[in-house]
């Protein structure tokens, strides 16, 4: 039965679309890289009834996946990157991992990212204080916007 779930899960991932427990991500995507470059963000949306977090996430492209989000530090121009614990997802509506906001960072990259395949990234999440897993598809895009 197990197998089987995660078959499904891997399938839908496929499509840029995964879902498990109460949690549905869509539109996910890393950018892609250029010569030498050793990490990249990943985007996505998540959408979920009730309270979820992400806590964690994984991937065999990379060494380690942290969660990050951009901070504009008071009194400051430049924004800064942060690592974070966790994301949390509101419920009700969807929240977006974009540029300049929240994301997920693929760090130590294995090798680069091009526009076009598939990136899987297992994301750990936690509901009602249980975890669990999905396996999403992020699609590589273009380093270069507009191309």
């Amino acid at each position: 039965m197990r197998a089987r779930t995660l078959l499904l899960i891997a399938a839908l991932g496929i499509h840029g679309l995964a879902q498990a427990a109460d949690l549905r991500v869509s539109e996910a995507w890393v950018r892609g890289t250029v010569t030498g470059q050793k990490n990249s963000p990943a985007y996505m949306v998540f959408e979920a009834p009730r309270a979820t977090a992400i806590v964690g996430a994984s991937s065999p492209r990379a060494d380690k996946v942290e969660l990050h989000e951009m901070q504009h530090p008071e009194g400051r121009d430049l924004m800064t990157m942060k690592r974070v614990e966790r994301i949390e997802i509101p419920p009700g509506k969807p929240y977006k991992l974009i540029p300049l906001g929240s994301y997920i960072m693929l760090v130590g990259l294995k090798k680069g990212v091009d526009a076009g395949e598939r990136i899987p990234i297992t994301l750990q999440i936690e509901q009602d204080g249980k975890r669990s897993e999905v396996v999403v598809q992020a699609e590589g895009r273009s380093f270069y916007p507009g191309k």
